[in-house]
């Protein structure tokens, strides 16, 4: 039992929709707690898999009993820190290998209709894909490219950011990689030449915005510049959001989410004196910090459609 107070059903319990989430992430309780008035949700993810989950002979099972059509959202395939401190090649390592492949085949295979599908999920979180579908939506992107051992020199308007996963676990405990002012120190260079990075166009904001798709509608929120460089390096810019009425962002927002096949999407913009730039995609972010009623109707869209209200 999460200590939201949420009852989530045991996986014997008839379950009317599903999520893939760790049932004491804030987002899944949130979504659970008002999807629940409706049916009985199956919380499950990698950790948690084997627990209940088994295939026979071309079927899923959950407590022995097929899994009937079902809506399905997925948050996150594992709670976050699950592989901290896990070494490659370990028993513990396999353990955890052999309950995401039995998670992600379930997913795969199972008869789940998805807000956003496993497979669009995987494409939509490499930024690489998001910059290609933004330009076949009409959207701007700030000019960039990868960093390796080909490396040319910058000026001190290129920021540099994650290409890979923006945070990660170490014997110091969580780390986050923020979007930062590039440096071209030997160690920094030496790090970008092993590790692909994003070097890209510093933007100048004039106001960052948030903006959250549910399928078709669209919630946009606006950060004033007085910001960080990333918005997220500072706790007080979460609860700062105000929001707004775009009509002109929330139309891209949503033709980004279509070209991607994302039924929900967390999308960062930049609105500099040149325009709307998109500089990230994120098919299973955060909405939570927004302001309400926004927060609470978003939750509330999210349990809508698992629940055909």
């Amino acid at each position: 039992m999460p200590s939201s107070g949420v009852s989530f059903s045991s996986p014997a319990a008839r379950f009317g929709f599903l999520i893939v989430g760790d049932p004491a992430d804030e987002h899944c309780a949130a979504v659970a707690r008002v999807a629940s008035d409706a049916a009985n949700p199956l919380v499950i993810s990698a950790d948690t898999a084997s627990d209940s989950l088994e295939w026979s002979n071309g079927v899923f099972l959950v407590e022995g009993e097929p899994v009937p059509p079902i809506r399905g959202w997925l948050r996150r395939l594992s709670p976050e820190g699950w592989t901290a401190g896990v070494v490659g090649g370990s028993e513990e390592a396999a353990v955890q290998k052999a309950k995401m492949l039995l998670l992600t085949a379930f997913l795969r295979h199972a008869p789940i209709d998805w807000l956003t599908g496993p497979r669009d999920a995987v494409v939509a979180e490499n930024k690489l894909d998001q910059f290609a579908a933004a330009s076949e939506a009409g959207a701007r992107v700030p000019n960039t490219r990868t960093t390796g051992r080909n490396l040319t020199a910058w000026d001190d308007e290129t920021v540099v950011k994650s290409l890979g996963p923006g945070h990660f676990f170490d014997a110091r405990g969580p780390r986050v990689v923020y979007t930062q002012l590039a440096t071209p120190s030997p160690d920094v260079l030496d790090a970008l030449r092993r590790t692909p990075f994003l070097l890209q166009q510093r933007l100048f904001a004039e106001r960052h915005h948030r903006v959250v798709t549910v399928h078709d509608t669209a919630w946009a929120a606006s950060l004033d510049a007085s910001a960080p460089l990333d918005w997220r390096s500072e706790s007080s810019s979460h609860g700062s959001f105000v929001a707004e009425d775009n009509l002109a962002l929330s139309e891209k927002a949503r033709s980004v989410a279509r070209e991607l096949r994302l039924g929900y999407s967390s999308q960062d913009w930049i609105e500099t004196d040149h325009g709307l730039f998109l500089v990230d995609v994120n098919p299973g972010g955060q909405w939570l910090f927004l302001p309400d009623p926004m927060a609470s109707e978003i939750t509330s869209a999210i349990a809508n459609w698992l629940t055909f209200r």
